[in-house]
């Protein structure tokens, strides 16, 4: 199977007092840290959508060989950048589509492996992530549900597409999912967990 993955890196951090891809954690940022884990992984291609700090993530990941795909609409919302992969990955004729965002640093590399696995073995639309009190990204999307999820638009993100699957979806377990920074707190309730 032909699979890629993708970092959703395109909105502008707008409840916190700084661009949270950028951020410093462990001695990385925290796109550099999803970036290193997820090329660990058996995929074909590694994609990164930006759009309010292009040039900076652009900068930050050079050394990395990664396809950015600037989202012209990122302000409209989560979905414009989720259409925006999807149709990208219909025209590459990829079989399969991981989603992954920067703002999760506590998943490891293995429940990344254990998705796509997951996704690659069995007959199945989607594989996505149980925080325990919701579900969402990390998850893998198979081409079947590729149209779907190009006809989303503004503020409409992954758990629309997971939610009207959930029969053809498996979920997978990470209380570390729950633990996402979109807030100063979040980054500081991180920062003192070290």
């Amino acid at each position: 199977m032909k699979i890629m993955a993708c970092i959703l890196a395109a909105g502008s951090s707008s409840r916190m007092s700084r661009p949270k891809q950028l951020l410093d954690y462990k001695g990385e940022t925290l796109i550099t840290a999803t970036v290193k884990k997820l090329m660990n992984l058996a995929i074909e291609e590694l994609a990164c959508i930006t759009g309010f700090l292009k040039q900076e993530i652009e900068e930050e990941l050079k050394e990395y060989n990664i396809t950015f795909l600037h989202n012209n609409t990122f302000q409209e919302g989560i979905g414009t950048s989720l259409s925006l992969i999807a149709n990208y990955a219909q025209s590459k004729d990829y079989d399969g589509l991981l989603i992954a965002l920067s703002d999760q640093p506590l998943i490891d590399v293995k429940h990344y492996e254990k998705i796509l696995k997951t996704g690659i073995s069995q007959n199945i639309n989607i594989v996505a992530t149980d925080y325990g009190s919701t579900i969402g990204v990390p998850a893998y999307f198979h081409k079947n549900v590729f149209n779907q999820l190009s006809e989303l638009k503004a503020d409409k993100g992954a758990k629309s597409i997971i939610n009207s699957h959930l029969n053809k979806t498996i979920l997978l377990k990470s209380i570390e999912a729950n633990i996402d920074i979109d807030t100063d707190q979040d980054y500081l309730s991180l920062l003192n967990r070290e």
